[in-house]
């Protein structure tokens, strides 16, 4: 460009403007008008942004006020307006107390010390309060590889304080967690000795030996309150006749067929044929009846095929000896066959599931053991596949349900061949 003369200067000038759109590019430098232009154009774009942002940043915070206060106000004329009629009411009662409260501080009322929190929740109730029976109850508790349970749960403050229980009978069958349980109510009892050779049976064993008519057992894992434990002593007192409890049980099937050999351990609701000893109540005399009727599985259930500690499912067998009994009892009263058909699938029951009773489990760190390795059911919970000792439970559970149902067809049927014979012995002799 610095060849060019002054002459064709203005001459190409305006052939490059022309041909500006098709060259795509500016041969010639900008004047200062147009980087002035250029300039200008720059920093309005720049403004115009700063001034988006701003709207944007305003228009999110205006929307969010407007959804707040939308909510605020859905959640007074949903929830807060039903409380107005109240307002008056509660106005009313504050005045009530203020002059009932200047009336009792003229005569100098003695005043009446406030239920500490930790008991408070001891006197709140959800139900009607009926009234206990006069009935005093001693209970039966093993203690054998989860003494922490015992000692720092809240079962034991629970039973004693509860003005029907009088007595409760702790079973140490194990020597390396016996421990000395200091209470006038409290019975200590080494029953390491009989566990060797009666297992889990020895809870009926000693009940024999209590002194009351009535007899709860509970597992020391198993925690409830004592509104619990008096709907439970009611509802037993309606009829004693049979085991009343928390959990129930009932067979799929009349069989052996099927998985865990039909049992189940989904929890039944009122009548039902088994009552776990998890938490449940019975008569003292019903002990003797489990060991009366003990040799019909003894030997080839119990000692040959049992699995988990001895006598594993004694509360199955104990269950349907008080069927056995009860309906007996009762068909006889009322003049038609014992036993009133117990093997058939159309019976009713006399055991009574409350599976309504608020029982939760003890926390586990109170146990001194993990994967429930010690537990008699397996301890199985959750789902940690990835955990060889998931599997190891998750085995021991399986193998524990499918015994328990084998013991539940055996015992059952041998109870109604025992029937039979005792029926045909009975014609034979009229």
């Amino acid at each position: 460009c610095g060849l060019l003369n002054k002459k064709n200067l203005t001459s190409l000038w305006y052939q490059i403007e022309e041909m500006k759109d098709k060259l795509k590019c500016t041969l010639l430098p900008k004047t200062m008008g147009d980087k002035l232009l250029v300039e200008r154009k720059v920093s309005k774009k720049v403004k115009f942004d700063v001034v988006a942002k701003i709207l944007k940043t305003a228009s999110s915070v205006v929307f969010t006020a407007w959804v707040i206060t939308s909510t605020v106000t859905m959640w007074y004329f949903c929830c807060w307006a039903d409380d107005v009629p109240r307002l008056e009411l509660i106005r009313f009662q504050h005045q009530h107390q203020q002059t009932l409260q200047n009336h009792v501080e003229k005569f100098h009322l003695p005043e009446i010390p406030s239920v500490p929190p930790l008991l408070f929740s001891q006197f709140v109730s959800k139900h009607i309060p009926l009234p206990l029976p006069y009935n005093k109850i001693s209970v039966v508790i093993m203690n054998h590889s989860r003494p922490r349970m015992i000692r720092e749960s809240s079962l034991m403050n629970t039973l004693l304080s509860h003005p029907n229980i009088d007595e409760i009978m702790l079973l140490h069958s194990n020597p390396d967690t016996a421990f000395e349980y200091i209470h006038n109510k409290v019975i200590n009892i080494d029953a390491s000795p009989q566990n060797d050779i009666m297992g889990l049976s020895l809870r009926f064993y000693f009940c024999q030996s209590a002194k009351n008519d009535w007899v709860i057992h509970v597992d020391d894992d198993m925690e409830f309150t004592t509104d619990t434990l008096s709907e439970l002593i009611v509802e037993f007192d309606k009829n004693t006749n049979r085991i009343v409890g928390r959990f129930g049980r009932d067979l799929l099937g009349s069989s052996s067929s099927g998985m865990f050999n039909g049992y189940n351990s989904a929890n039944t609701h009122k009548e039902t044929e088994v009552i776990l000893t998890k938490f449940m109540i019975m008569q003292r005399q019903m002990c003797s009846s489990f060991f009366e009727y003990e040799h019909l599985i003894w030997d080839d259930v119990i000692l040959h095929n049992g699995e988990g500690p001895l006598w594993n499912g004694e509360d199955i067998f104990m269950s349907l000896v008080a069927n056995r009994i009860y309906s007996s009892s009762s068909s006889t009263a009322h003049n038609h066959p014992p036993y009133n058909n117990y093997h058939q699938q159309s019976t009713k029951f006399n055991n009574y599931a409350m599976d309504w009773l608020d029982v939760w489990n003890a926390p586990d760190y109170l146990k001194d053991y993990d994967a429930g390795k010690l537990d008699i059911s397996g301890g199985f919970s959750g789902y940690t596949i990835w955990d060889w000792k998931w599997w190891q439970s998750l085995l021991r559970r399986n193998r524990h349900y499918s015994y328990r149902g084998f013991l539940w067809n055996h015992a059952k049927t041998r109870l109604m061949q025992m029937e039979l014979e005792e029926e045909q012995e009975e014609e034979m002799w009229r």
